[in-house]
């Protein structure tokens, strides 16, 4: 969160930044044009803080994804001691921190920015 308010907003709304800008969107489900260039940014903060987990932190917020679990559940019936490019795991711990606590606390985050734009 403290990265994308660092960035002003994509589509120039005034003195709001990135932030608030996918708080507003978030809150009024009513997403931009370019709401996938914001995806990217978000998806490409908390990559670049997913890789810096060490490994056994990865592994614990992975098994809390759907996919992971799902995935770890897999490789417990095959007994096969299959394994998953870092790559693969990154993504999939990306994906379910940007759901589950960027875009969830966006839909929540209120100051006097976003109720201006969203009242």
């Amino acid at each position: 969160m403290r990265e994308l308010q660092k960035i002003d907003t994509v589509n120039g709304e005034g003195d709001i930044n990135l932030w608030d800008d996918i708080c507003i969107q978030q809150q009024k489900e009513d997403f931009s044009i370019i709401w996938h260039i914001y995806e990217e940014h978000v998806n490409g903060c908390v990559l670049i803080f997913v890789e810096q987990l060490k490994h056994h932190e990865k592994f614990a917020v992975f098994y809390l994804s759907d996919e992971g679990n799902e995935l770890y559940n897999e490789i417990v019936e095959d007994n096969k001691g299959t394994r998953f490019s870092q790559k693969s795991i990154d993504d999939i711990i990306t994906d379910y921190i940007v759901e589950h606590h960027v875009y969830s606390n966006a839909r929540s985050y209120v100051n006097d920015r976003i109720r201006y734009y969203t009242s």
